[in-house]
């Protein structure tokens, strides 16, 4: 059975940094997806970038812990603190007041002209919160897309759609590279999820020195030529939620076209170089500069020429004037 990777890389729209990030790390490393927040300052920036990056899934990462609610204030106050920003006092949360935001999230990410590929959620409050999980579940299933694997709640629910495992680790140490060459070794089977924070230090991340410097070490793990030779190696065929089957009995979609085709990277590592004509005849002249270049010797030689039967002729005028005398 064959082996299929989405790694999805979190925090999409934290900062414009942090979004160059993840897209350096699916552009020359190994990230096929990412999690969109709706309510972060990178976040225009984040969906100009997906619209023009169509390889690239992106789905929603619900933000109910750091930075405003896209809601109004008074109608999710079991949400924020006295300054109208997230409290993250999970116990006193209100299940209207959850969904109330997470709809304004997803809406928000639709008008803006991106449907989300999947559902999943900052800090892992949907893995850690029920409530957000089950409301999480609910419009999953109504929106028909797919939600991050639950490892305590595998899909039981009729309907909802998802990976068959999920790796949960960081790559932000010296062994980062190590680590995650060894959970490609031991992939199984099936589809597996790998989660992810790729980043570039930035200020606008709201985040310690410490922990932007954790996103750049995670960068440079999912940017290693290790990594993508192991998957090329262990024929990992890397791809995102829009690939998942709709329904448990359904086929991987567009089984046929999930390769390392639909990759930026490793489909120019392992597959043969695409033809460059793109079916057209080419033509085969030299390059511009050398064809200049040559364009130049043959000016200077034609002046020569020029000349030297200038030379010719004046050498025969002078006869004639000779003989005749």
């Amino acid at each position: 059975m064959t082996k299929y990777l989405i790694v999805n890389a979190d925090d999409f729209g934290l900062s414009v940094r942090v979004n160059e990030g993840i897209l350096e790390a699916h552009r020359n490393g190994i990230v096929t997806s990412a999690t969109l927040m709706a309510n972060m300052p990178g976040f225009n920036h984040a969906v100009y970038m997906a619209n023009r990056t169509s390889s690239l899934g992106v789905g929603l990462h619900l933000n109910l812990s750091s930075g405003k609610p896209l809601s109004p204030i008074e109608s999710v106050t079991s949400l924020v603190g006295a300054d109208g920003c997230f409290s993250d006092k999970r116990s006193g949360w209100r299940d209207e007041d959850i969904e109330r935001e997470l709809d304004k999230q997803f809406n928000r990410l639709v008008s803006a002209g991106v449907m989300p590929t999947h559902l999943d959620s900052h800090h892992h409050i949907h893995l850690e919160v029920p409530a957000v999980y089950d409301i999480m579940v609910k419009l999953a299933i109504k929106k028909r897309i797919p939600v991050r694997l639950h490892p305590w709640s595998p899909y039981t629910e009729s309907g909802l759609v998802g990976t068959d495992s999920l790796i949960m680790d960081t790559y932000d140490q010296d062994d980062g590279a190590e680590r995650l060459l060894a959970h490609l070794q031991d992939l199984t089977a099936g589809t597996t999820e790998l989660m992810c924070h790729p980043g570039y230090a930035d200020s606008e991340a709201r985040s310690s020195i410490a922990a932007q410097m954790k996103r750049e070490a995670e960068l440079r793990t999912f940017t290693d030529r290790r990594i993508m030779e192991e998957i090329r190696q262990s024929s990992i065929r890397l791809i995102d939620f829009r690939n998942l089957p709709v329904t448990d009995n359904s086929p991987i979609r567009g089984e046929s076209d999930v390769s390392l085709n639909s990759h930026p990277h490793l489909s120019e590592a392992i597959e043969p170089a695409p033809d460059p004509s793109g079916g057209r005849k080419l033509n085969k002249r030299k390059p511009f500069f050398k064809r200049r270049k040559k364009g130049i010797i043959r000016k200077k030689r034609s002046t020569r020429a020029k000349m030297n039967r200038t030379s010719r002729l004046a050498v025969k005028k002078r006869r004639r004037k000779t003989k005749s005398r």
